[in-house]
């Protein structure tokens, strides 16, 4: 069970062995690792969704990193989660997103995305923790290009992060990229979108070759995808 609050939006999940759901925006009635039953209320709802002036629940359903039909185990095959008319709401909400979608950023490696920005379980410390970035697959070795053109703010190491770089962009944007075998960079030297900046590694806290790329704005991260 994991109650909390992730870029200003009430979270819940609940994990049910191999399975878990996640319902937002929600405030919290129950407690991290507490035990629910079937029909128990664990919060209420909240304005976060766009269903114009109407609250509606997002309710999703994994296995591990993969995304499920959580409508397969419903036994009412018309129960709809989202009135007809909030698709437009949705759609004029996601355009006026900063970054959402356009291709603002390029990709730092040519590899696919293992583990998207959310909540999961950690594959280390086995607890339901925020994965405030994207992990992309790809070998030890591999060159990391800059996702968009800046200046670099640190290269540092750290035992989570292993060998850690972050680049400055305009609007209070940084990128950061971790776990690299390391970088060929400086701080205070600026670098073009696409310019190799390092090579991926394994280092800090990390359980094979890749690289994770985190996007924050004014210090708060968000989801990379919107940005690439």
């Amino acid at each position: 069970m994991f109650a909390g609050v992730i870029n200003d939006r009430g979270v819940v999940v609940v994990s049910h062995g191999d399975l878990r759901t996640t319902y937002e925006p929600v405030s919290a009635q129950v407690r991290v690792g507490s035990t629910v039953g079937a029909g128990q209320v664990v919060g209420t709802l909240e304005l976060g969704h766009a269903c114009g002036n109407a609250s509606c629940l997002h309710w999703g359903l994994k296995r591990g990193e993969e995304y499920l039909d959580p409508l397969a185990g419903v036994t009412d095959p018309t129960l709809l989660l989202l009135p007809e008319s909030a698709v437009a709401a949705a759609e004029a909400a996601a355009s006026a997103r900063v970054g959402a979608g356009s291709g603002t950023f390029t990709r730092p490696v040519p590899g696919p995305i293992t583990s998207p920005y959310g909540m999961r379980f950690h594959p280390i410390f086995k607890e339901w923790r925020l994965h405030a970035g994207v992990d992309f697959r790809a070998g030890c070795g591999t060159a990391i290009r800059a996702a968009a053109a800046g200046r670099v703010i640190s290269v540092s190491f750290d035992s989570s992060g292993g060998h850690r770089l972050v680049l400055g962009h305009p609007g209070g944007v940084t990128t950061h990229y971790l776990h690299a075998q390391g970088y060929q960079v400086r701080e205070g030297t600026s670098v073009a979108s696409g310019d190799v900046v390092g090579t991926v590694g394994s280092t800090g806290w990390s359980t094979g070759c890749h690289l994770h790329f985190t996007v924050k704005v004014n210090g708060e991260s968000v989801n990379p995808a919107t940005y690439l």
